[in-house]
């Protein structure tokens, strides 16, 4: 449907035919892409108020970074300095513009946004997170397995940004789904209406981390799930989306790019989030869960490419 070359030429045009670059990030093998989809595409919203306000939070955040970082110990053994290697593995410009989004959309809907977060890493989307909504509440569970990150002071400084800016920040250590209860506040129980996942890159591990959180989550809810794209893990969608058959999907595309992260929801008047990016159908999950699972190296492969590069 897109040979390379063409891929190549999309890639390169992005910024000036975003809705091109939705279409070829869609394109699936030799299937065509529905009518619907098209219509999505074609009412992509590109919101520069977002895009410019994306922006000023990377600043904002990687700011609190750049002061809380100095004089700390413990990371000599990033490849580069702390700020570039976290900024290189964390969330990206589009997904503070969705993250935006999704804030002004459900403190409209419910005047306050309480989230929960599996995987902090650096804490980068943590503090995003709670910034974007409005100063939120932010609950995360942590594992502590990835080997490039340096834990210890990962897990102080989110803290330390959270007490000196007044943001309710807090980060649980511990395995989701196992430990999830523990992460969770008093309030939990229906009480989220916003989720992030972040954490083990496969499509199992996307479903158990979902299971795991979603009786605490209110109706209306938003979940996003971070690297789909990039990581293949579409049948994790596909299983989140029978596990819970009022919500749909949405592939993010916005002003500043995307097509790898999404977000699931439910319980939203029709037409709350079009113009975050199409709507994909239960099929063509499906025909991505196929190929990427005859395709794709798996995520332990890839988890151990990682190490041996680091």
């Amino acid at each position: 449907l897109a040979p390379e070359k063409f891929k190549f030429q999309a890639w390169k045009m992005r910024r000036w035919s975003p809705r091109l670059w939705a279409c070829v990030t869609l394109a699936a093998g030799t299937q065509p892409l529905q009518p619907q989809q098209l219509a999505d595409i074609d009412s992509l919203s590109w919101d520069v108020e977002f895009a410019e306000a994306a922006r000023h939070l990377d600043e904002q955040v990687m700011g609190y970074y750049d002061v809380h970082l100095w004089g700390r110990n413990g990371l000599e053994h990033l490849v580069k300095d702390p700020l570039y290697e976290m900024r290189g593995i964390s969330a990206k410009e589009e997904d503070l513009e969705l993250f935006l989004r999704v804030c002004r959309v459900l403190r409209q809907e419910s005047g306050q946004v309480r989230i929960f977060g599996v995987g902090n890493g650096y804490g980068y989307s943590t503090v995003a997170l709670s910034i974007a909504c409005g100063g939120a509440a932010v609950d995360v569970i942590e594992a502590q397995l990835a080997p490039w990150i340096p834990q210890t002071w990962a897990l102080e400084v989110t803290h330390a940004i959270g007490s000196a800016h007044n943001l309710p920040l807090r980060v649980h250590v511990g395995i989701s789904p196992q430990d999830t209860s523990r992460a969770l506040r008093a309030w939990g129980n229906h009480s989220y209406n916003l989720a992030f996942i972040d954490g083990k890159h496969s499509p199992r591990a996307v479903l158990r981390d979902f299971l795991a959180i979603r009786r605490s989550l209110s109706k209306p809810a938003v979940v996003i799930l971070h690297d789909v794209k990039s990581y293949e893990l579409w049948r994790g969608v596909l299983n989140v989306l029978r596990a819970t058959p009022l919500a749909k999907f949405r592939l993010y595309h916005g002003m500043l790019l995307g097509g790898n992260t999404g977000l699931v929801y439910w319980g939203f008047p029709t037409g709350t989030f079009q113009g975050f990016g199409p709507v994909l159908p239960r099929s063509l999950l499906e025909y991505r869960a196929k190929w990427a699972e005859e395709s794709c190296p798996t995520w332990e492969e890839v988890w151990t490419q990682i190490c041996k590069d680091r």
